[in-house]
């Protein structure tokens, strides 16, 4: 099972990095901590839910704002029929980063898929990137929610 899923996500990491991305191509898995209801998550799928756009400053960026849209990450888990106390994003490179769920419901958390209006492809930190909105809330200023703010995000884990 951990072959095909890295297999999987060396196809993925291929697809993506060649910005060829179709729409029954899972960009992400969202699943509890058993691998019960797990999602793929697709472009379709992403194309067929609420998009939210807001102004962010994107850690490791230029410090510059710019325009991310995606759907809300409490909205994917909330279609994968999981709930908890805790997300644990996992990216492509490894890095891993526990998410207190309370920061899904209490803010406008997005899995940004777009900069700018350009879809994010591996090279530019995509597919899929944890985003807060961090223009409209200077609270959410802050190293802990950059440190939250995963990008090429492989996988969610609802514990």
């Amino acid at each position: 099972m951990k072959r095909a899923f890295a297999l999987l996500a060396v196809a993925v990491f291929a697809i993506h990095s060649a910005g060829a991305v179709l729409a029954d191509d899972v960009l992400f898995r969202i699943h509890g901590k058993d691998g019960s209801h797990a999602l793929d998550v697709t472009a379709s799928m992403l194309g067929e839910m609420d998009n939210h756009r807001f102004k962010a400053v994107l850690p490791g960026g230029t410090g510059t704002v710019q325009e991310v849209s995606g759907p809300l990450v409490r909205d994917l888990l909330k279609a994968a029929g999981l709930e908890g106390s805790k997300v644990v994003a996992k990216a492509l490179d490894g890095y891993e980063m526990d998410i207190p769920m309370s920061d899904m419901t209490d803010f406008d958390v997005i899995a940004a898929t777009r900069v700018d209006g350009k879809p994010l492809s591996v090279r530019d930190r995509g597919p899929a990137w944890i985003v807060y909105p961090n223009v409209d809330r200077a609270d959410l200023k802050d190293a802990l929610y950059e440190a939250r703010s995963v990008w090429q995000v492989k996988e969610l884990i609802v514990e």
